[in-house]
């Protein structure tokens, strides 16, 4: 018995998603509706990792005004930090803002000082050129310069 517990134990992920994470941005399965999909819509903004807070306060101040919700995933760990911010809706919207500095090792980020936003979409429904417009907008009125 105790060696059934172990390899179930061990099957959960290192790292798990927060709650409502997987519901909310996958549409409940990833492989299903992202897995080998390109992005809808993606764009780059100025940002070093000093200026990190600053970005995330202003996509959740967006999503909260867009009644979307959010995840922050970022990480500050010895040998890497990353911001990780998805922006989503049930409705099948899934925002993420992504950039990963390493601490130890090479850099495997081509754009250091720039965090890669992407718009995906898990449903036909949802009109993503419109909210894409709509954030880069927002974005850009609080002084985020948008570098494509």
């Amino acid at each position: 018995m105790p060696a059934v517990l172990i390899s179930l134990v061990a099957c959960e992920p290192a790292n798990p998603p927060p709650q409502g994470f997987v519901e909310e941005c996958y549409g409940s399965d990833f492989r299903e509706f992202h897995a080998g999909k390109t992005a809808e819509y993606g764009f780059a903004v100025e940002s070093f990792e000093e200026d990190w807070p600053d970005l995330k306060s202003k996509l959740m101040e967006f999503a909260e005004k867009k009644g979307l919700t959010t995840f922050d995933t970022s990480t500050y760990a010895k040998h890497i930090r990353t911001i990780e911010l998805h922006v989503c809706s049930q409705d099948g919207l899934w925002i993420a803002a992504d950039q990963r500095n390493w601490l130890e090792g090479p850099s495997v980020e081509p754009d250091p000082g720039n965090v890669r936003i992407t718009v995906n979409t898990y449903s036909k429904q949802y009109d993503w050129a419109q909210l894409s417009e709509d954030l880069e907008r927002f974005l850009v009125e609080r002084g985020i310069r948008i570098v494509k």
